[in-house]
């Protein structure tokens, strides 16, 4: 964050205030995202004036901003969470690695559907000139990456089950909403414009 404020300042000449916005889902804690800002020596706010960080609880898919009023959207490790767990399975953690195609279907259709409102909104939302950093889970065709660790989550989940530390309803509640995006599925909404 301190390097993009140093572009905003010194690359774009913006001299007023920057606010900088932290949005999450509501259902976030952010009791510790205030005092690492404001505490932390390595906090962005170190060194800079007229900079003026928020949090507000929203879904980062829809619009979050007025029109027109944003300079530079950055979302760091967050759009390849989908907005609500839709396709619950019992057999992985992960929908995307389930056995069941409908499922797959289901996070594949939702990802691209997300994505579309992730950029439509933050289209609206940008100034002229303004710019978008995204930074999310990636994936090739087949192989999303974290194969491993997934593997090894759903392992522990089912040897809770096992000794009954989890009940069914439980291990239903688990399926994480999230899966990366190839290449492809990231530039499918802007291909050819």
């Amino acid at each position: 964050m301190s390097s993009a404020l140093g572009v905003l300042r010194y690359e774009r000449a913006l001299t007023g205030p920057i606010t900088l916005a932290h949005i999450d889902l509501p259902t976030n804690d952010f009791n510790s995202l205030p005092r690492l800002i404001d505490a932390s020596p390595g906090s962005y706010l170190v060194g800079q004036e007229n900079v003026w960080p928020v949090a507000a609880g929203r879904s980062h898919v829809g619009q979050v901003f007025p029109h027109a009023s944003v300079d530079l959207g950055w979302n760091a490790n967050a759009i390849h969470w989908m907005s609500e767990n839709f396709a619950a399975v019992r057999d992985h953690g992960w929908a995307i690695f389930s056995r069941e195609t409908e499922a797959r279907r289901k996070v594949e259709d939702r990802l691209a559907r997300h994505w579309i409102e992730f950029l439509s909104a933050r289209s609206r939302e940008l100034k002229p000139g303004g710019r978008l950093v995204c930074q999310f889970m990636a994936r090739r065709e087949h192989r999303h990456g974290f194969e491993y660790i997934a593997d090894v989550f759903w392992a522990s989940v089912e040897d809770a089950c096992r000794d009954r530390i989890v009940d069914a309803g439980e291990l239903m509640a688990m399926t994480a909403p999230s899966a990366g995006r190839s290449a492809e599925q990231a530039r499918a909404p802007i291909a050819g414009s």
